[in-house]
């Protein structure tokens, strides 16, 4: 497979886990495989030994998504994509697009073709 074609994406539980994912795979060769990750309603907690781990996500590009309407997180989930957002950049990644649908829910992201739309025109871009 060739360098940085894939496009990982996660939901939920699977969105909080892009993000060691991701470090991973920049760990493992500066990013072999991921060009672009998607955080659908999961979100970087820093209690979570696996966030906790993770280092560095330079050169890293990021795709976040909350709902308004999600009701599935402790904190209201566009909240916890406020605080996603400036974490991922501490570490090096780039939020490329961060889509905060205000009338979206818990799996609000593949149900809107506008929304995966958007992450697909990042991941078609030139990214560096």
């Amino acid at each position: 497979m060739k360098p940085r074609l894939a496009f990982l994406h996660g939901h939920s539980r699977g969105g909080t886990r892009v993000y060691p994912l991701t470090f991973l795979d920049r760990a493992k060769g500066g990013g072999r495989f991921f060009r672009l990750s998607v955080g659908d309603s999961g979100f970087a907690r820093e209690e979570k030994a696996d966030i906790r781990s993770i280092t560095s996500l330079t050169g890293a590009h990021f795709v976040l998504y909350c709902g308004g309407r999600d009701r599935n997180h402790e904190i209201a989930a566009c909240d916890a994509l406020a605080m996603t957002k400036p974490w991922l950049e501490t570490k090096g990644a780039k939020v490329d697009l961060a889509i905060q649908d205000p009338v979206g829910n818990h799996g609000g992201f593949l149900a809107s073709p506008a929304n995966i739309n958007r992450a697909l025109d990042v991941f078609a871009r030139p990214l560096p």
